[in-house]
């Protein structure tokens, strides 16, 4: 097995590296946004990010505080482009999400 040309490994070392100055520049953004501001620039995260990686679309979920079982969605994000061809549910239970559901690892 033959090493990939040096063209794909550069090509490879410039995705990635575009690919952190787009993390770094989201995270930077929420260094100064004022608490009231945190929802609509996490949606704003949420579309930089998919349209940077031609991803359609992006949900965050967190744990309910009334409901410890239940996982909400919080933020959405969906190209305006795509036709709405789902109602998205705004709760389900954790128990649907097994990597969450799990308890976590234990070190050794």
């Amino acid at each position: 097995m033959s090493a990939p040309p040096q063209s794909a490994l550069q090509a490879e070392a410039e995705a990635r590296l575009r690919f952190e100055m787009l993390l770094a520049d989201v995270c930077a953004q929420f260094v100064k946004v004022a608490p009231r501001d945190v929802d609509s620039e996490i949606q704003n995260a949420q579309r930089v990010i998919c349209e940077s990686l031609n991803v359609d679309h992006c949900t965050v979920w967190q744990v309910s505080e009334e409901n410890p079982a239940l996982f909400v969605m919080t933020h959405v994000y969906r190209d305006p482009s795509l036709k709405t061809s789902i109602d998205f549910i705004n709760r389900q239970r954790r128990h649907d999400f097994p990597l969450w559901h799990s308890p976590p690892p234990v070190a050794v």
